[in-house]
């Protein structure tokens, strides 16, 4: 997932795991340079964690099995 945000919107969500908020695998972050939120989705790649069920191309970095 990608995600553009003002620069005002990211001072909002600083410190924020985006990720876990929008219960996704990985969640990338871009200043936009207009006040419109944009939003890209894409099919993650890798394999699927059994614990946290995130998918991943390398191993799990919170549940290295």
């Amino acid at each position: 997932m990608i995600i553009n945000l003002s620069k005002k919107e990211l001072e909002v969500v600083k410190g924020i795991d985006l990720a876990e908020l929008c219960i996704t695998s990985s969640a990338a972050i871009i200043e936009s340079k207009n006040e419109k939120i944009q939003v890209e989705t894409k099919k993650a790649e890798g394999n699927k964690c059994p614990v946290c069920w995130k998918i991943n191309k390398d191993k799990c970095p919170r549940h290295e099995l």
